[in-house]
């Protein structure tokens, strides 16, 4: 097994080679827990390379806007949220 050099890309890259791959009797836990990975750990190593974007009442930027953003705390909607 050679290791990770760009460890978010490369778990992606893993990942989905292994769905395509995969053989077994537990396909339904092996789609949950790929799944599971590719949204955990992008979100944990990669969210502060998010810009510093603050979303207003009418922006659309990124394909969302201010609605899809739950920020009960602090009101900030920005689009690390």
């Amino acid at each position: 097994m050679s290791e990770y050099t760009n460890f978010p890309k490369d778990f992606i890259e893993r990942t989905k080679e292994n769905l395509k791959n995969f053989v077994g009797d537990h396909d339904v836990t092996n789609l949950i827990n790929s799944c599971l990975g590719l949204i955990i750990i992008p979100n944990q190593l990669l969210v502060n390379n998010l810009p510093n974007y603050e979303f207003t009442n009418n922006d659309r930027s990124y394909g969302i806007d201010k609605q899809n953003i739950l920020d009960n705390i602090e009101n900030k909607y920005s689009l690390k949220k």
